[in-house]
């Protein structure tokens, strides 16, 4: 571990949890300006995962952070909800690229569709999100720039670190274990949210320590799993919703046809709703999401995952002997506007 860490560990833990929210804030701003270019085809992507860091800090050290209002915290997960409909649709056009030709007569039309939304909901994040994301950014540096540069004395941040990082051990090895036998998204939807939490708690230090380094790899390649089991969820609720509109669709086109008799009505423009094609997709991508669960995540139960939660919980118990607390002077002994000793 390099000396920049173990600064940062033996620092008041407001001082470095309000360091660490700086950093993130500034990666989210970076961002956001992304967001204007349209060619760009991350930037939605790294707008969402730079808040998420920002408000996992925010979140895990509150009681440190007391200053900043929770108002803000709440601003940043409402910017996140926001933009989720567009990601949805990022993902969902992604999985289809990936189907290929073979995908079915419903194919084009749902492409179409989803590109529709994916481009409404953009646009909105681009005109609504980056002006809230502005006034939040502004209002949470300033709270933050004042804690950082002048810290109150108090426990090590290694200390809540430690707590915060086993209390999110914990969380996961609960929420994990649900996965095991529910067959709903929510318990996997839960898991793949404490990875996340649990993660980046350990990022700020993963650049400097090996280990911190390793474990952030593993909780990665979790995420992975369980997130392509929640995103695969998603994709076959939003295709049955589509099927059904496609379904719709074409019955009010075959209808429109006959009260104007034959074939007066013309031929649609764009491509035909194929409620079939439709749910053949979503047929196939309820079979891999089986296949995830069943394969690749009971894989992870088979032995990774409790290595995993035990390399996690030793990790964090050896953080507060990095950062011992520091000696204050009693009253009795030190003198009035004394100066704190380097190690403070």
């Amino acid at each position: 571990m390099t000396e920049t860490a173990r600064r940062l560990l033996r620092r008041p833990a407001a001082a470095s949890a309000a360091t660490i929210g700086l950093a993130r804030l500034g990666e989210a701003r970076a961002a956001c300006a992304r967001l204007a270019n349209e060619s760009d085809p991350d930037a939605l992507h790294a707008f969402r995962v730079a808040v998420r860091r920002l408000r996992t800090v925010l979140r895990a050290f509150r009681r440190e952070l007391k200053t900043v209002p929770k108002k803000l915290e709440r601003q940043l997960r409402e910017l996140t909800r926001a933009t989720s409909g567009a990601r949805d649709a990022e993902v969902q056009l992604a999985w289809l690229a990936q189907a290929g030709k073979p995908a079915g007569p419903g194919a084009p039309w749902l492409r179409a569709r989803l590109a529709a939304q994916r481009d409404d909901a953009y646009r909105d994040a681009l005109e609504d999100g980056t002006r809230e994301f502005a006034e939040v950014e502004r209002r949470l540096r300033r709270r933050l720039n004042g804690i950082a540069v002048s810290p109150r004395p108090g426990e090590p941040f290694a200390a809540a670190l430690s707590r915060r990082v086993l209390e999110e051990q914990a969380t996961l090895e609960q929420e994990a274990a649900a996965t095991r036998s529910a067959d709903d998204d929510g318990a996997v939807h839960r898991a793949r949210i404490a990875v996340k939490r649990l993660r980046y708690l350990l990022e700020p230090l993963s650049e400097s320590d090996a280990t911190a380094r390793d474990l952030v790899g593993r909780l990665k390649q979790l995420q992975d799993v369980l997130g392509e089991a929640h995103d695969l969820q998603v994709l076959v609720d939003t295709f049955g919703e589509a099927a059904a509109d496609a379904a719709a669709e074409r019955a009010r086109h075959q209808h429109k046809r006959m009260v104007k008799g034959g074939t007066a009505a013309g031929r649609r423009a764009g491509p035909r709703p194929a409620p079939a094609g439709v749910l053949a997709l979503a047929e196939r991508a309820a079979r891999r999401r089986h296949e995830v669960l069943e394969r690749d995540l009971g894989a992870w139960h088979a032995g990774p995952l409790p290595q995993l939660l035990r390399d996690v919980g030793e990790w964090a118990a050896l953080l507060p002997p990095l950062a011992p607390p520091t000696r204050r002077a009693s009253a009795r002994s030190a003198p009035a506007g004394a100066r704190r000793s380097p190690r403070e």
